[in-house]
């Protein structure tokens, strides 16, 4: 310290970043001192849970005192396994399911929620992981056996009254939270498992058609460019194409006279093209009518004597 105070000369910024690492270090001694603290503490009450016996009200008080350390325990060092391992212990004697599910739900570490494998619901898996995508999916929610599982889309949190998951869930465009639970046949809930997905769906580019428009006198097919997955629709009349009109499912015939052909493409998306439309005048040949003579059938008029 008596050299710093006659190092008048350092940098004022300098002398403030050291004043700052000063403080950081007290504090963090002081953090480590507490954590002893609270390490030592947790070990006597780790001794006085081994000495209670059934649950009755001496006991109940007790777990009540040490569930309320306990909690500020792991509210200052989250990684505590002991402080969890007791907390689960004391809902687990006190049949608090729904405190210890919340004590799960504000873990994050892995090694912490592995603390509470054998006491709660297992929670369901889901098939998509979140993330950006540019098609439909089809999202599947698995469980172990005898266990229900409820969904919502909306990012709200699932319960018994939301919907049941019965087969594939279809996420189409936009931004979906899907969030999911299992419930055991006693109504106990496991975690909630979420997934956000980010689906942008493009338009198809419009269908391609082999035969340009013009007047044709020879009878000509017309072939379109279909993407795989997709299906084209055409109408003759030159109204827009919807799912209800003519599936294309290979090269069409022109129809005689004049006629507006018009396609559209629906991608496995759902997404439609623009439309695609060729006018055609088709004028078949006729055919040559031929006159029939008494010679040309070789009749002769000549009777014949004896």
């Amino acid at each position: 310290n008596e050299k710093f105070k006659k190092a008048n000369f350092i940098d004022p910024e300098i002398k403030k970043k050291f004043e700052e690492k000063i403080k950081n270090a007290i504090k963090f001694k002081e953090r480590i001192s507490k954590a002893e603290e609270i390490t030592n503490k947790i070990q006597r009450l780790q001794k006085r849970m081994d000495e209670l016996g059934a649950v009755n009200m001496k006991a109940l008080e007790d777990y009540e005192n040490a569930e309320t350390f306990l909690l500020e325990a792991v509210s200052i060092d989250p990684s505590s396994r002991d402080a969890y391992s007791l907390l689960i212990e004391i809902y687990d004697k006190t049949d608090d399911y729904g405190s210890m599910l919340s004590l799960a739900g504000e873990a994050s570490d892995d090694d912490i929620l592995s603390l509470f494998d054998d006491y709660l619901v297992k929670a369901p898996v889901i098939s998509v992981r979140s993330g950006e995508y540019t098609e439909v999916l089809d999202v599947e929610i698995s469980a172990e056996e005898n266990l229900t599982v409820y969904y919502t889309l909306d990012g709200t949190e699932p319960s018994e009254s939301s919907a049941v998951y019965t087969g594939s869930i279809e996420i189409a465009g936009g931004e979906t939270t899907l969030s999911a639970v299992c419930a055991d046949e006693k109504g106990h809930l496991s975690l909630t498992r979420s997934e956000t997905y980010t689906i942008t769906l493009t338009a198809p580019q419009a269908p391609s058609i082999s035969l340009s428009s013009g007047t044709y006198t020879s009878q000509m097919e017309i072939t379109v460019s279909v993407p795989d997955g997709a299906t084209a629709y055409y109408t003759w009349d030159g109204s827009v194409p919807t799912a209800s009109s003519k599936v294309y499912t290979g090269p069409v015939k022109l129809l005689e006279g004049n006629n507006i052909f018009s396609v559209i493409i629906c991608d496995k998306n759902g997404m439609y093209s623009s439309v695609t439309s060729r006018t055609y005048v088709y004028l078949p040949p006729q055919e040559e009518t031929e006159s029939v003579t008494d010679t040309e059938t070789g009749a002769d008029d000549t009777e014949t004597q004896e």
